[in-house]
C-alpha cells in the first residue's frame, strides 16, 4: 500500500475510534459527522445515464456503489471523461454530510454512509500520532488544520480517558450546547462551499473574458451530461464548467446553429440557424433534430462529444456570467486524450499573460500614434507656408 493511502486508512481509523470512544462517554452530546445515506430519487438521472451505456449502478451501499463506478471505470478506459461526468453525478447526488448531536439522532442514524462507519468524527491522524508519542503533550500541541469540531472531540475524549478532568458544569454535556455548535458548524462549512464555488466562477469568467477580448471566440470541446426538453447540459473537462446549450428560443422556437451542417465551425460573424427544423426529445437520453432540409436527423445522445463557444455575458448589477453557444460534433478519434482540468493557478497565469500581452500591444500602437509620419512633417511646413504668406499680406 502507498504511504498515503496508509496514512488516509489510519486517519479514518482514528475518526471511527474516536467517535465510538466519545459516544460511550456522552450518550446525549458526542459530537459525530453523520453521513445520511442517498434516496433513489437523488441517484434517478446517475441510473438512466449508466443505463444509456449500458451500465448498471448499484447504490444499496458505499461499497457496491464504488463497484459499480470501479466496473464502469474499467469498460471505459478509451474515454475517462465519461468516468468522470458518472463519479461527478454521483457526487452531486449525494447528501450533505454534516456535524450532529447524539442526542438529537438515534444510533442506527448515526450511519456515515460514504466510509460505510457506524461511527465517525473528525480526529486528525496527527493527532493520534501524538496521541502514541506522547499522552500530555497530545491535548497541548497546536495543530494548523485542527477544526473547531476536531476540539470539540479532544476535550470529550480527554473527558472520557482521564478521571481526574473536572466536567461539572461543562458544555460537553448539553445536548443543546452541541447541537448549537453543531448547526454552526454545518452553516458555515456551507458558506465556505459557496464562497469556493463563487471563487472558480469568477476565476472561469475572467478567463473567457481575456480569451474573448478581441472578439474572437473561444471554443471549447465538452461533454454532453444532461438532456433537457429545450436542449442540453455540456461539461467542459478543461475549464471544470457546466452550463446549458440551448435548441430553443424562450418562445419555444427551434433555434440550431447552421454551423452543424455547413462546415463553417461557428467562424461566422452572425450566427445563423437550420431552417424549417423541429426538436424531438427523449427523455433523459437523447434530443434530435429533424428538418425537412436534412438527409437524416442530428442526433444528440448523452456522453456525445461537442464543441461549444463560451462567450461572457456583462453585467453591471451582477458578476459576468460564462454562457454557451453549440459549434458542431466533435468527431475526434474513438480512443480520446485525457482533458487536464486548469487550476485556478493556471487560470490566473493564463489571465496575467493576456493582460501583459494586451497591454504590450495597446502599448506599442500608442507609442505608433504618436510617432509623426512624414506626412504630418509636410503638413507642418504648409501649413506654416499659409501662415507666413498671409502675414506678409497684411503687412503689405
Amino acid at each position: 500500500m502507498e504511504i498515503h493511502g496508509l496514512v488516509a486508512e489510519a486517519m479514518i481509523l482514528a475518526n471511527a475510534s474516536v467517535g465510538k470512544r466519545i459516544y460511550d462517554g456522552f450518550k446525549d452530546a458526542a459530537i459525530l459527522r453523520h453521513h445520511p445515506p442517498p434516496s433513489p430519487r437523488q441517484f434517478e438521472k446517475l441510473v438512466k445515464a449508466a443505463e444509456s451505456k449500458g451500465f448498471l449502478v448499484d447504490f444499496s451501499s458505499n461499497r457496491a456503489l464504488s463497484q459499480s463506478l470501479q466496473k464502469i471505470a474499467e469498460a471505459c478506459q478509451d474515454d475517462v471523461e465519461i468516468v468522470k461526468l458518472l463519479k461527478t453525478m454521483a457526487t452531486m447526488a449525494m447528501n450533505e454530510a454534516g456535524y450532529i448531536s447524539s442526542g438529537h439522532f438515534s444510533v442506527d442514524q448515526y450511519f456515515h454512509y460514504g466510509l460505510a462507519l457506524e461511527f465517525y468524527t473528525h480526529f486528525t491522524v496527527e493527532d493520534l500520532i501524538l496521541l502514541y508519542i506522547h499522552f500530555t503533550d497530545f491535548f497541548k500541541h497546536k495543530s494548523p488544520i485542527r477544526r473547531y469540531a476536531d476540539i470539540v472531540a479532544h476535550r470529550q475524549l480527554l473527558a472520557c480517558v482521564q478521571d481526574s478532568v473536572d466536567v461539572s458544569g461543562s458544555l460537553m454535556y448539553k445536548d443543546s450546547a452541541i447541537t448549537d455548535i453543531c448547526d454552526n458548524l454545518n452553516r458555515k462549512s456551507r458558506e465556505s462551499k459557496f464562497a469556493q464555488r463563487d471563487s472558480t466562477e469568477l476565476f472561469q469568467s475572467l478567463y473567457v473574458l481575456q480569451k474573448t477580448f478581441d472578439g474572437e471566440p473561444l471554443i471549447e470541446k465538452g461533454i454532453i451530461s444532461e438532456i433537457r426538453s429545450n436542449g442540453f447540459y455540456v461539461f467542459v473537462p478543461r475549464l471544470g464548467l457546466k452550463g446549458p446549450v440551448y435548441l430553443k428560443e424562450r418562445d419555444g422556437t427551434p433555434s440550431v446553429p447552421l454551423s452543424l451542417i455547413s462546415g463553417n465551425k461557428g467562424e461566422e460573424k452572425e450566427e445563423k440557424t437550420i431552417p424549417d427544423c423541429s426538436i424531438e426529445v427523449n427523455m433523459p437520453t437523447s434530443i434530435s433534430v429533424v428538418s425537412c432540409n436534412l438527409p437524416h436527423p442530428i442526433d444528440f445522445n448523452l456522453f456525445d462529444h461537442v464543441r461549444v463557444s463560451l462567450k461572457l455575458r456583462k453585467s453591471h448589477a451582477h458578476r459576468h456570467l460564462v454562457y454557451m453557444s453549440l459549434v458542431d460534433m466533435d468527431y475526434t478519434e474513438v480512443k480520446r486524450a485525457q482533458m487536464t482540468r486548469m487550476s485556478n493557478t493556471e487560470m490566473m497565469e493564463s489571465i496575467h499573460l493576456s493582460e501583459k500581452k494586451g497591454q504590450e500591444k495597446l502599448s506599442k500602437k500608442k507609442k505608433k500614434s504618436n510617432q509623426s509620419s512624414m506626412y504630418d512633417v509636410l503638413e507642418k511646413f504648409r501649413k506654416l507656408s499659409i501662415t507666413q504668406t498671409t502675414s506678409q499680406k497684411l503687412v503689405e
